[in-house]
């Protein structure tokens, strides 16, 4: 079993964190427990660290769906740009992501993206070009103003909500998520954050430091709320 921290978003959406393990014997016994495709993705992936995170991931969420009443083999599907989904539980949604050994799996019942990010660390410059390709013109502006230190924290926190909204949306990087990036609100003095147009496509968004070097964003697609139904019969 992994040690995970679950963070309650709201009464249908939570997330569990974890750092991965660095028992090569139990990384072993959780890969072989995967089904047979997730183990065989697992061994393409050239980096030991990212393999690791891979199978951390996808145990979280494998275990998840056990509780859940939902098969532990149960076959994934994915979407137009990758997205993955339950091929037989359409109502079940989740988000992965991971970086530097800590991954984290969102849960909920309607669509949903989580991204974790550790704070960057590039001279202030060159945050300021990135920004400058998908940040909204206030945003940046706010970030040419602060030190070096306040913009690096700043820079993180909003990488990380906008990664989440595309990983909501399970659109590609094409120009119409370079839109959509611009096109949210948001108030960086509480941790509830809208997104979306006027109407408020994107309204829960919940962001939430777990150490002094990360952040999760959580965002959650309000239109599209489902009852919560995940032990239904395959479709």
């Amino acid at each position: 079993m992994i040690d995970f921290q679950r963070i309650d978003v709201t009464p249908d959406t939570f997330c569990h964190v974890a750092d991965v393990p660095s028992d090569d014997v139990l990384i072993e016994q959780l890969r072989t427990k995967l089904p047979p495709e997730e183990q065989a993705t697992s061994l393409r992936y050239r980096h030991e660290s990212t393999r690791r995170m891979f199978v951390t991931a996808r145990t979280l969420l494998r275990e998840e769906l056990s509780k859940s009443g939902i098969p532990y083999d149960t076959p994934m599907a994915f979407g137009e740009y990758g997205k993955p989904y339950l091929r037989y539980y359409l109502d079940f949604h989740f988000s992965i992501a991971h970086s530097y050994g800590r991954v984290v799996v969102a849960f909920s019942n309607a669509p949903v993206g989580v991204d974790i990010e550790r704070l960057v660390c590039k001279p202030k410059s060159t945050l300021i070009a990135i920004a400058q390709k998908v940040f909204r013109s206030d945003e940046i502006a706010m970030l040419q103003i602060l030190e070096e230190p306040a913009c690096r924290q700043r820079f993180t926190e909003l990488w990380t909500i906008k990664e989440a909204l595309v990983k909501t949306t399970g659109a590609g990087l094409g120009r119409p998520v370079v839109q959509q990036l611009q096109s949210y609100s948001y108030s960086m003095d509480n941790w509830m954050i809208a997104v979306g147009e006027p109407n408020s496509q994107f309204s829960t968004l919940n962001r939430c430091n777990i150490s002094s070097s990360a952040n999760i964003a959580i965002l959650v697609n309000a239109n599209h709320f489902l009852p919560k139904s995940f032990n239904d019969a395959p479709i």
